[in-house]
């Protein structure tokens, strides 16, 4: 029987009671949190598909940005290359003029005989030998260097024969026995350009061209073989500042005085050619295999215009 004073009920402490559960929520109160999830749902997917757009749209903006500053790189790199090879061609003009007005120029002013025109027979063939001393002056602002000579001796009737010949002969590889120098401006190369002519002659391969009488030698013994010789020839050189070998082009004939001999007696038409001559008689041929001494062997026609670079 329970005490009259006791606060507890005739099953136990009040403590030990369990607490009331919350009521649970109505069908119309969840559809509405439903609802109000899907909407979430909803406005969260429509903002990643704003920012997918954004995002996109950046893309292209920063794509197209980076191919216009790669066409105004492009732009900009033609016109630096424009006003690059501008800048280049006026340097190179510059740089020529400034070469042209301050290099050497070697001109070709005089040659002599050394030794006169000498003929060395070899069973079938006869070689032809002259040397020379051939003088040429710097008249240009600064030193040359590397001074040689290349002059060939070469039998030619024509002109064309003599610049097809010296074109050839500065074309190709100057070699000289001799060992080169140097010429400083307003000065010359003295007596240092020793050019030694050669030419080898077959004369059976020899057709003697017509040759007007007063060219040909008078004491020309018939049925001989009558040949011209010149000298064409090429000074080459160099100089610090550049890097290519410089050339100047010369020639010359060679001609030889004819006198009538005072221990033979000529025939009256031989006699009369000297008579009419203007004495002594300067022949321009020579015939093959008749040496001439150095005091009547002669220079003539004299060029050394003809070509520098």
């Amino acid at each position: 029987m329970p005490d009259e004073y006791s606060s507890q009920g005739p099953t136990g402490n009040a403590d030990k009671q369990s607490a009331p559960l919350a009521p649970s929520p109505s069908s119309e109160q969840q559809s509405v949190m439903r609802e109000g999830r899907k909407s979430d749902a909803s406005q969260r997917q429509q903002e990643t598909k704003e920012l997918a757009r954004e995002i996109h749209w950046v893309e292209k903006a920063t794509m197209w940005s980076q191919i216009g500053l790669g066409v105004i790189a492009i732009v900009a790199l033609i016109i630096y290359h424009s006003q690059l090879t501008a800048m280049k061609e006026q340097l190179d003009v510059m740089r020529d003029q400034l070469e042209l007005a301050d290099r050497p120029w070697l001109k070709v002013v005089n040659a002599k005989p050394l030794n006169g025109l000498n003929f060395i027979k070899d069973g079938n063939r006869i070689s032809g030998e002259a040397n020379f001393i051939v003088v040429a002056k710097n008249i240009g602002k600064s030193v040359a260097i590397n001074v040689a000579i290349h002059a060939p001796l070469i039998n030619a009737d024509a002109a064309e024969d003599l610049r097809r010949k010296a074109a050839k002969t500065c074309s190709g590889p100057i070699t000289s026995p001799y060992r080169p120098v140097t010429v400083f401006p307003d000065d010359d190369t003295g007596n240092s350009l020793l050019a030694l002519g050669v030419e080898e002659f077959v004369p059976s391969d020899i057709k003697s061209p017509t040759v007007p009488m007063s060219l040909a030698p008078f004491l020309a013994p018939k049925d001989s073989k009558l040949i011209s010789q010149s000298v064409v020839g090429c000074i080459t050189y160099t100089y610090p500042s550049s890097r290519f070998v410089h050339h100047s082009e010369f020639n010359f004939g060679l001609a030889f005085e004819e006198t009538i001999p005072t221990n033979k007696k000529l025939d009256p038409a031989t006699a009369m050619m000297f008579e009419h001559s203007k004495a002594p008689h300067i022949a321009s041929y020579f015939v093959l295999g008749q040496d001439i001494p150095n005091e009547k062997l002669r220079i003539e026609n004299f060029s050394s215009d003809i070509d520098a670079n």
